[in-house]
């Protein structure tokens, strides 16, 4: 039986969720300053929240920023109950996580940022490592502090401004040696690990060091995740993921029940057993959460005609 063909098996990346203090301010950032195609809205109260956070009660207020059919989310979470907890970490650091956008010409998107009052970290810079080497990008802040990189799409070419999709997303690791399988093993990604301790663009936006990276990409998409090796830096193993500024990643599968016994077995915590979302974009779909050795939170979704 071939890979793809496996009964519980990663289908694709669905969408990056992180936790906000202000979901109507963290909307009007990325669909008026980052481009966003199009928004959806949803409260949810039902048990799966409560579940995944070990609260009885939990309520958040969900929104879905699109970038067109098929590509991932970004998933903002505004938590109702419980009060949240906000979280601090910059490039380099333990628990540190960027969104990572495309953009026709970088240096008119600085620009641009600059004129709708978004003050950057840094000026437009080039990156000298991995799959994005030789290509103009740049540093912000979302208003709940999540950092956001804006990089230069070679295939376009110059002359628009304007934010054109997801380009990747970077998770900050203590190892990679108890990461990486977790992406090449049990998420069907290919998996690169570059040496970029001669990076000098890492160097200017890092508060430590970062050594090493591990590319990530998707083989449904063009999508990739880098995990930047930090070293144990100190950060938090267990963060609720209603904690504002906590990041997950959610996969959609096929099999969940197989997965989960599947990932188990292999060492994985899980938060949940396979539990049915009751409402929402994503009703009748079952979801499960875990825990990498890399302190990462992993959603898995697997819909209904994939149960």
């Amino acid at each position: 039986m071939s890979k793809s063909d496996t009964p519980g098996k990663i289908l694709s990346l669905l969408h990056l969720g992180h936790s906000v203090k202000d979901r109507g301010r963290a909307m009007k950032f990325y669909n008026e300053d980052m481009d966003a195609r199009s928004c959806r809205i949803q409260r949810s109260d039902a048990p799966y929240i409560g579940e995944v956070n070990g609260v009885t009660g939990c309520v958040a207020d969900l929104a879905f920023i699109e970038y067109g059919e098929g590509r991932p989310m970004v998933e903002l979470l505004d938590f109702i109950n419980p009060i949240d907890v906000h979280l601090e970490s910059g490039p380099g650091e333990a628990a540190y996580a960027q969104v990572g956008f495309r953009t026709k010409d970088v240096g008119a998107c600085y620009e641009r940022m600059i004129k709708k009052g978004v003050t950057p970290l840094t000026p437009p810079m080039r990156v000298d490592y991995g799959y994005a080497k030789g290509r103009g990008a740049f540093l912000l802040r979302d208003p709940d502090n999540t950092y956001v990189q804006i990089v230069q799409d070679e295939v376009f070419e110059a002359g628009a401004s304007d934010v054109i999709d997801h380009d990747h997303i970077v998770l900050s690791v203590p190892n990679l040696e108890e990461t990486v399988p977790v992406f090449s093993d049990l998420l069907s990604c290919e998996v690169e690990v570059l040496d970029v301790s001669d990076s000098r663009y890492l160097v200017q936006i890092c508060k430590g060091p970062v050594k090493r990276v591990a590319v990530c990409r998707s083989k449904l998409e063009r999508f990739t995740i880098e995990l930047w090796e930090t070293g144990d830096t100190g950060g938090v193993e267990d963060v609720y993921i209603s904690a504002s500024g906590s990041v997950h990643l959610c996969y959609l599968c096929a099999g969940i029940d197989n997965l989960y016994e599947e990932f188990k077995a292999k060492g994985m915590r899980f938060v949940n057993e396979p539990v049915l979302v009751t409402k929402g974009v994503n009703r009748d779909s079952k979801a499960i959460f875990f825990h990498t050795p890399g302190h990462l939170w992993i959603e898995l979704l697997c819909r209904k005609d994939q149960l």
